[in-house]
Parts: C-alpha cells; sequence; structure tokens
C-alpha cells in the first residue's frame, strides 16, 4: 500500500508525464505548420516559374506571328511596287506618284496596327506575368499567417501544459497536505 507522500509523487509525476507529452505534441504541431508553410512556399514558386514561363512563351509566339504579318505586308507591298513600275511607261509622273503614296500611306497604316496590335497583346501578357506575381504574393503570405497562427497555438498549448501540471502538483499537494491535517486532527481528538 502507498503512504500519502508516495501517492502524491505519483500523482505529480503522472502530471508532469501528462505535460510532457502535451509539450511534444504542441512541438510536432509548430513543426508540421512550418513544413507546411515552406511546402505552400515552394508550391506557389512553382506555379510562379510555370506562369512566367507560359507568358514568355506567349510574348515569343505573339513577336513572331506580328514579324510574320509584317513580312506578308512587306511582301505584298513589293509585289504592288513591282506592278506599278511594270506598268510606269503608261502613267504619267503624277498618276505614278499618287499611286505610290498612296500604296506607301496604306502599307504605313498597316504596320503600325501591326505594331499597335503587338504592343496589346505584350502588354496583356504582361498583365498575366503581374497576376502570376500577386498570386505567389497572396499565397505565401496566408501560408506563412496559417503557420504563424498554428505555431503560436502551439506554444499556448505547450505553456498550458506546464502550467496545468504546475497547477496539479500544487492541488495535489494542498490536497494531501488537507488531508494530513485531516487526520492528524481525528488522532489528536
Amino acid at each position: 500500500m502507498c503512504t500519502g507522500a508516495e501517492l502524491m509523487l505519483l500523482q505529480i509525476g503522472s502530471g508532469v508525464v501528462s505535460a510532457v507529452m502535451q509539450m511534444d505534441q504542441a512541438a510536432q504541431a509548430a513543426d508540421r505548420a512550418r513544413q507546411q508553410a515552406l511546402d505552400s512556399y515552394a508550391a506557389a514558386e512553382a506555379e510562379t516559374k510555370a506562369a512566367y514561363a507560359e507568358s514568355n512563351r506567349k510574348q515569343a509566339e505573339a513577336a513572331l506571328d506580328a514579324m510574320t504579318e509584317k513580312s506578308d505586308a512587306i511582301r505584298k507591298a513589293n509585289e504592288a511596287l513591282g506592278t506599278l513600275r511594270a506598268t510606269e511607261t503608261a502613267l504619267s509622273d503624277a498618276s505614278l506618284g499618287t499611286i505610290f503614296f498612296e500604296d506607301s500611306y496604306g502599307q504605313a497604316l498597316t504596320y503600325e496596327r501591326l505594331n499597335t496590335n503587338l504592343s496589346r497583346e505584350l502588354a496583356a501578357i504582361e498583365s498575366e506575368k503581374y497576376g502570376a506575381e500577386q498570386a505567389y504574393i497572396n499565397r505565401t503570405t496566408q501560408a506563412q499567417n496559417n503557420a504563424e497562427n498554428l505555431i503560436a497555438e502551439s506554444n499556448a498549448r505547450a505553456t498550458s501544459a506546464i502550467l496545468g501540471a504546475a497547477g496539479s502538483g500544487l492541488n495535489v499537494y494542498a490536497n494531501n497536505k488537507a488531508q494530513d491535517n485531516l487526520i492528524a486532527a481525528i488522532k489528536k481528538g
């Protein structure tokens, strides 16, 4: 049979073991939160790199398409110019100059339109990159906040476990003293 002091030590020891287990669980939860944040950072970085790569591919494709359109327009203009030169002898200088001017003006408008379209397309693709960057910032900020919250909660649980063990030990001690005083009073009386 256990004496009162032994029983008190067993109860205190049980409280300490429980507190140590709770602290260990809290530390594990904090480690998981840190790892989840790191995993989220890595996933966000990979996603952002993929979005940037796709945007760069689209930009290169748009530039190639614009060059092809310009090349086609130049080829068409050169063909028209060749036709005009062939008929040059039949036209007066004034008529030929007017035709050259109108053709050159039309080609200049075409080139300007192609440049404007390319600029718009490239700006839209740059906007996609900015969106990917903002998504990365939002995702990593959220992961960091979640990790900080979980770590704070884990630390609070560990502190609560320590305080609970101390309180339990004090309570066991106080109960044991009260019981000893009661037994001593009964024996006297």
